[in-house]
């Protein structure tokens, strides 16, 4: 397949050996009208100089004492920031702690219970004795379950019929 080459020169844009005259396409150039005479120029009266302003324009007031006031809030909060994070280490350290505590309280309190001497105690100081069999009560369940349905009243009426 041949390939298209394209070339844009001043004359126009050629596609290998055809050339196009684009001349056609282009905007017309409006002529140019030739100039009248010139109207004289006309001097305007002398203002008289100002004296030049050496003061501090208000506007370099206000923005650098904006600044001041926004710098001195941004370190108030940074002071207050490691404040809040010295208060924190510090409670933590103090739960930690606490959480030692409470786990030796618990371990001190599970050593301090020995169920062999509770039941030493038991049988021999206050005389318990173990359940033997002629002690032991069996239930029949083998019956038929039995349910009671209430259909009429309300659900106050029916609360009062049953706890009187």
């Amino acid at each position: 397949m041949k390939e298209l080459y394209f070339e844009i020169n001043n004359e126009g844009m050629t596609s290998g050996s055809v050339a196009y005259d684009l001349s056609a396409f282009a905007a017309p150039v409006p002529e140019r009208k030739p100039r009248t005479e010139q109207q004289p120029r006309r001097r305007t009266a002398a203002k008289p100089k100002e004296k030049a302003k050496t003061g501090v324009p208000l506007f370099a007031v206000f923005g650098s004492i904006v600044c001041v006031v926004l710098m001195s809030m941004v370190v108030s909060t940074c002071a207050q920031l490691n404040e809040i994070n010295n208060a924190i280490v510090t409670q933590r350290a103090e739960l930690s702690r606490l959480q030692d505590e409470a786990g030796d309280m618990a371990e001190r309190y599970n050593t301090t219970v020995n169920l062999e001497e509770v039941e030493r105690y038991a049988t021999e100081e206050l005389g318990m004795v173990y359940a033997g069999n002629e002690q032991t009560v069996y239930l029949d369940l083998s019956g038929e379950d039995q349910v009671r349905a209430y259909s009429e009243g309300s659900m106050l009426s029916r609360l009062k019929g049953i706890f009187g």
